[in-house]
């Protein structure tokens, strides 16, 4: 988090999106834009490509001949491009505009891949009918830094998780790990150590589990749920899990030390789902699979989180609504045995945004807050406030955020939410009113469509 911390204090240079071009008839307008006249700004240097976007709430304007975006060279016939305009942009208001400036850098499977350099996002602005629309903002140097781009610029990438001292991605058909990665001094992250997948298995996504109740990288492939050794991957885990030739979309673990070492998880198939108890010198124990293909389809659960303090509480948010589950489903005192079971123990809540219900898509648990997304923005509610009688919850709209959130991560004092287009954080997520930066387009970022967000403590 050193970098983004530091994005306030980069070097800034006026962008101006100039008002003399020609408009568009028709309920559309055109955006000009003025290019700084140098672009060796905060010690970036010079750059070679430019993108540009709009946005308009949760929807990405397509601006670009054969891509949402507009990517164009700075330097045409050995002069510097000075002006650069995008257009036809339906009218009306709400929009904002993203400039990217980067190069095109090797990939690991070859071609070249876009690494942005420095940004700018505009403040809100309203495109009008025949007209060119201007704006100002500022220039910053992208926070965003490509991790080993020797081995993963430009691969597709399923996740990436955090288990011991390793951190995981993966590829279709590779597992990579980096060795000695502690929590909070990555430093310089190299997957120097590759471990390929069985033949007869795809890699879905990555989640951390457990194996005999120690942390590990989970994979969810096409033929079961692939557990990571430290070696190699263990084929037995769900052999007797009836799921051992579902393809599996999502999973999670929950490691419990006291009173018994012991690990409590989920495994998700289209339309379906099971859980596991894994305990130190025992098989794990699996929970009788359910199909729910016949009132859902994709994955059951969008998300789990773990209150581990006083109590522990699991929270989930299901396409069945959001429920918290108390410590004695977690650590069972008598044998649970079916879903069924553990819904019939489960407590439902809502919560609302400007009056109306919202649906749950993520959670993330922060001391006695439990951070909510939607695909109407991000919440904040006491975790006292959930349970007994009441279903619908008191909530905090917190971070500015009114689109789809689709990942919160908090560690330490710090929480990130995850949209459609921005990246934004606060350094006091515990706080009664937490302060929430100024959001950052996930465009500054290597561009593509992210899959994974991992927040170090």
């Amino acid at each position: 988090m050193r970098t983004i911390r530091t994005i306030a204090a980069a070097g800034a240079l006026a962008l101006l999106l100039a008002g003399c071009y020609i408009g568009f008839d028709g309920g559309t307008g055109s955006v000009g834009i003025e290019l700084p006249p140098s672009r060796a700004v905060s010690g970036a240097g010079d750059y070679a490509f430019g993108r540009i976007y709009v946005i308009n709430g949760p929807t990405l304007v397509s601006v670009g001949d054969a891509a949402p975006y507009k990517e164009f060279a700075l330097t045409e016939g050995g002069s510097a491009v000075t002006e650069v305009s995008v257009g036809p942009v339906p009218a009306g208001g709400g929009y904002q505009v993203v400039l990217i400036l980067g190069d095109k850098d090797p990939g690991a499977e070859g071609g070249t891949v876009f690494v942005p350099i420095e940004y700018a996002l505009s403040n809100e602005f309203t495109v009008y009918a025949g007209q060119a629309t201007g704006v100002e903002t500022e220039l910053l140097r992208s926070p965003f830094v490509p991790v080993d781009p020797a081995n993963t610029l430009g691969r597709s990438l399923r996740d990436v998780v955090y288990a011991g001292t390793n951190l995981f991605t993966a590829t279709a058909s590779q597992l990579l790990r980096a060795s000695g990665a502690a929590p909070g001094a990555f430093g310089t992250i190299e997957f120097s150590e590759p471990f390929a997948v069985p033949a007869d298995r795809t890699v879905n996504t990555l989640s951390l589990g457990a194996l005999e109740a120690v942390p590990t990288v989970w994979l969810n492939t096409t033929r079961g749920v692939l557990p990571f050794t430290g070696t190699g991957f263990d084929d037995a885990f769900d052999v007797d899990s009836g799921i051992d030739q579902d393809s599996i979309l999502d999973s999670g673990a929950f490691v419990r030390a006291t009173p018994f070492t012991a690990a409590y998880g989920y495994v998700q198939f289209d339309g379906g789902l099971t859980g596991v108890r894994d305990r130190v010198g025992t098989d794990p124990e699996w929970l009788v699979k359910v199909d729910l293909s016949d009132i859902v389809s994709g994955k059951p659960i969008y998300d789990m989180a773990v209150e581990d303090g006083a109590q522990i509480r699991g929270y989930f948010a299901t396409k069945l609504g959001a429920f918290r589950l108390p410590e004695s489903v977690l650590d069972p005192v008598e044998e649970i045995d079916t879903i069924q079971k553990v819904i019939k123990a489960a407590e439902f809540f809502d919560v609302e945004i400007n009056g109306t219900p919202a649906v749950i898509t993520n959670l993330s648990v922060a001391g006695d807050y439990l951070y909510v997304g939607t695909p109407r923005g991000a919440v904040r509610v006491l975790v006292n406030d959930i349970g007994g009688t009441v279903p619908l919850v008191p909530a905090t709209f917190v971070g500015g955020v009114s689109d789809t959130v689709w990942d919160i991560q908090i560690a330490g004092s710090y929480a990130v939410i995850a949209t459609t287009h921005f990246l934004v954080y606060t350094r006091n997520a515990l706080a009664p009113t937490p302060v929430f930066e100024t959001p950052i387009p996930l465009y500054a970022s290597s561009i593509g469509q992210p899959t994974g967000l991992l927040l170090s403590p």
